[in-house]
């Protein structure tokens, strides 16, 4: 699901931009990296939140 969204955000934003690693319980992701990556940060919280 976080993969699918990542994927989707940097399509959507369709320009590379050099990525930001962030350490999700064992899983190393890749972040574009972003004026907005707060708000990204802010998404992945609520996927990651168990009550979802």
């Amino acid at each position: 699901r976080i993969y699918n969204f990542l994927k989707n955000e940097r399509s959507r934003q369709k320009e590379p931009k050099p990525a930001k690693f962030f350490k999700s319980g064992k899983k190393e992701v890749k972040l574009p990296k972003e004026d907005h990556s707060e708000e990204i940060y802010r998404k992945i919280d609520v996927l990651l939140d168990p009550k979802n």
